[in-house]
């Protein structure tokens, strides 16, 4: 899957059920999401959505703050577990 493909499906999501306060589109890829109202209940459900969408887990050592805080960490994550996978 295509870099571009993914963060297509992480907005998804995120505008989907990740309590966003914009348009997803407003949000550049390196932007900080607590920064557009993304708080801890939300990005647990947002990281069960990338799971279901995706069709992966994340282990417990993935699941760190910093794989969560952008557009840009959160594709870099699921590229990497889909590559993993191959």
């Amino acid at each position: 899957m295509q870099k571009a493909d993914i963060e297509k499906k992480v907005r998804e999501v995120l505008q989907g059920g990740g309590d966003v306060l914009v348009n997803i589109d407003q949000i550049a890829l390196n932007d900080e999401l607590k920064d557009f109202g993304i708080n801890s209940v939300s990005y647990l459900k947002i990281i069960m959505d990338l799971e279901e969408k995706f069709r992966i887990m994340f282990e417990k050592d993935e699941l760190q703050f910093e794989n969560f805080r952008s557009i840009d960490k959160i594709t870099e994550c699921i590229a990497s577990k889909l590559l993993q996978a191959g």
